[in-house]
């Protein structure tokens, strides 16, 4: 059995047909993804506060595992739905709902970091990293944690679409070049520029999403227990508890990085196709809504960390597991609250609700 199936277009893997001109297994896929990332950012702030400290091993250890694949998982699925909504059959771009597209994450890139360099300036004794109304100067170049990934998204937006047209062969030629840059980029980066690193790295995963659709490859399951298995041998020989060492895209190991993540990334997107179970309402509900979850949730996450802290709560798993759910679930309905109202555009879609008025 080959690794890659190619099949007729637009099947690219198991159940992939739209149901309601969604993608039932893939909003679940995403709503995953983003529920690792609240998790991972609540794990990233105790252990910065010191909050839990007795705990300081098990949070090591859960913030390696989570930050080695979370975000390149959300770039395979950025390529897809890039390639799915902004290109045509041929490969030709749709260019003004592009360029919509482009405008909007560019308003939202500014306006939430105005609004959490703001939150994080009120608070300032709370948070763990100061920021002042200076650093928006630099958002240009220099993104403001966690923004980085609109920023990185909107350039992959701009620079990628050529690769729409690629047959499957120079598909090939093109991942290859681009994992390679990927396992390269600790030593190709300009020092001290910290989006170019977390560009070169995410490259390959965004065009694994956008030739998985337009070239219409299908992951078989041995590739995909492949890739576990091989992402858990690393892991488990260069993940050291205290260490920084799988705890981020960019780190001291990058080409272990990039073999880690690709392997969960193959895996996870397998089995979100194939196992039905994971295909829930409350991953499904979360993947819709992925967008608002990342751009809101790090003001819950700072804010239960510190009211746990006041009121005494320092078990750390019960701390843990109310922060991530809480921290996912207000931004949650604060969108389905704004759509109902009709305000969710203008604040999550501006440009395109003042094309479109709403």
């Amino acid at each position: 059995m080959s690794l890659f199936n190619f099949t007729s277009p637009r099947s690219c893997d198991n159940n992939l047909t739209p149901s309601r001109s969604r993608i039932s297994w893939l909003d679940s896929l995403k709503g995953f993804a983003i529920i690792c990332v609240v998790l991972g950012h609540v794990v990233d702030g105790y252990i910065a506060a010191n909050f839990c400290a007795e705990a300081q091993s098990v949070q090591y250890q859960i913030w390696q595992a989570i930050y080695s694949f979370h975000m390149p998982l959300f770039f395979v699925i950025s390529g897809f739905f890039f390639s799915l909504a902004y290109f045509d059959k041929e490969g030709k771009v749709k260019a003004r709902k592009l360029s919509t597209q482009l405008l909007d994450l560019g308003a939202v890139y500014v306006i939430f970091s105005f609004l959490l360099v703001a939150f994080k300036v009120i608070c300032s004794h709370f948070v763990n990293k100061a920021a002042s109304f200076a650093d928006l100067l630099a958002i240009w170049h220099q993104p403001i944690a966690p923004y980085w990934y609109i920023y990185v998204l909107a350039i992959f937006y701009i620079v990628c679409f050529p690769m729409a047209k690629l047959k499957p062969l120079a598909c090939f030629v093109a991942l290859g070049s681009a994992l390679a840059i990927s396992a390269g980029s600790h030593w190709l980066a300009f020092a001290g520029d910290f989006c170019l690193e977390r560009l070169l790295f995410h490259l390959p995963f965004f065009a694994i999403g956008l030739f998985v659709h337009r070239a219409s490859w299908r992951v078989s399951w041995p590739l995909a227990l492949v890739g576990l298995v091989l992402a858990a041998l690393l892991f488990a020989f260069c993940a050291k508890p205290g260490l920084n060492v799988l705890t981020d895209a960019i780190s001291k190991m990058p080409i272990v990085n990039t073999l880690v993540a690709l392997g969960l990334c193959v895996f996870f997107w397998k089995a979100f196709a194939s196992f039905h179970f994971l295909d829930n309402k409350v991953f499904a509900l979360c993947g819709r809504y992925c967008l608002e979850i990342y751009l809101i949730h790090c003001f819950f996450t700072a804010g239960f960390r510190t009211l746990f802290g006041m009121v005494g709560l320092g078990n750390f798993w019960v701390s843990l597991v109310l922060n991530t759910v809480l921290s996912s679930a207000l931004p949650l309905a604060f969108a389905i609250l704004m759509q109902r109202v009709g305000l969710h555009g203008y604040i999550f879609r501006p440009v395109h609700a003042i094309r479109v008025g709403g």
